[in-house]
């Protein structure tokens, strides 16, 4: 009898944790299965079922880029949730933010958002998530948003030590580390959810930032080693390993000094970019062998794809030929 009684306030107790938690969490904004999945959102994202495109939205998704792209060059700060310094998943948070969704600022927690969308599907505005350096980890440790998808090339923009900043799932760093993208815009969302705060800085501030950070901020994501620190435990709270630590800063030995700065992500290095020349007019481009509309949006300062596609009345489908002038409005 006594057994079955400490069986029943045991299950009750179980039950009012369970009814607890899921009461905190918003039920219109997150999965309902997210509950049981906070242990291991990799596996969890394996479980979800995919989506395809047909509720996809192209203006607030695009609009979400755009808007992602005026941070470029604004600085690394660990926990950063604003243009003061964003880190991975406070700046894809801070995006959704102002478009009307409200999300957790832990990578794998967004996991728990939206739909899933099969790599094949993603589009602009889909949130990608990753492993962390640790290719075992069992949660996703880190988040970027998409940029584009064209000819199977998917680049993303995310927060890195560097600062905000392009890539494509082309490297194979990101490529072997995928998890899944999630898609948080739908048809039932408008321009007009946008949000006014005072949080979100003006265009022209904006602005400011980012080539303030761009000429003269190097930060990278460090640790301070504090009073107690060692290799180990730093290498934990991080989900990376001590060789990697000791790599990315040039350790020889295990010994560290109180204060010391560690760098706790691979350091990136700069490449030369070469302005390229053409014979072509003002204002038009003749496409050569092997170009794309990425590729050729990369020649020309502050010039997407997306407008690429406006001035020539081109969508994803279209192939580009050899010898076609395309227009180009600088």
């Amino acid at each position: 009898m006594k057994l079955s009684s400490k069986l029943l306030v045991f299950f009750l107790f179980s039950f009012f944790l369970k009814s607890s938690f899921a009461a905190s969490i918003p039920q219109n904004k997150i999965n309902k299965d997210s509950i049981f999945a906070v242990k291991d959102s990799i596996a969890k994202s394996k479980l979800d079922t995919v989506i395809d495109n047909s509720d996809y939205n192209a203006e607030v998704s695009e609009a979400a880029v755009k808007f992602a792209k005026k941070f470029i060059g604004v600085r690394y700060r660990h926990g950063g949730k604003s243009p003061r310094g964003f880190d991975c998943s406070g700046y894809t948070r801070y995006v959704m933010m102002h478009f009307g969704h409200t999300i957790s600022p832990v990578s794998h927690e967004q996991a728990y958002y939206g739909k899933k969308i099969a790599r094949e599907n993603i589009k602009a505005g889909d949130i990608l998530l990753f492993k962390s350096y640790n290719l075992k980890a069992k949660r996703i440790g880190h988040a970027a948003l998409a940029v584009s998808n064209i000819d199977s090339v998917i680049t993303f923009i995310h927060a890195a030590p560097s600062g905000i900043r392009l890539e494509t799932l082309k490297s194979k760093f990101f490529d072997v580390r995928f998890v899944c993208a999630r898609r948080i815009f739908t048809k039932a969302d408008t321009l007009q959810k946008i949000v006014k705060s005072k949080d979100y800085a003006k265009d022209t501030a904006i602005v400011h930032l980012q080539n303030n950070y761009s000429k003269t901020d190097t930060t990278t994501a460090f640790y301070l080693v504090k009073e107690g620190d060692n290799l180990d435990s730093i290498a934990k709270k991080h989900n990376c390993s001590t060789k990697q630590l000791m790599d990315w800063n040039n350790l020889k030995s295990d010994k560290l000094v109180k204060g010391q700065k560690l760098n706790t992500f691979p350091v990136y290095k700069k490449k030369k970019t070469v302005a390229t020349k053409t014979d072509n007019k003002a204002g038009n481009y003749i496409v050569k062998k092997g170009d794309t509309m990425w590729s050729i949006s990369k020649k020309f300062n502050n010039v997407t794809v997306s407008d690429l596609k406006k001035w020539n009345n081109l969508t994803d489908k279209s192939i580009l030929k050899i010898g076609q002038t395309l227009i180009i409005h600088q």
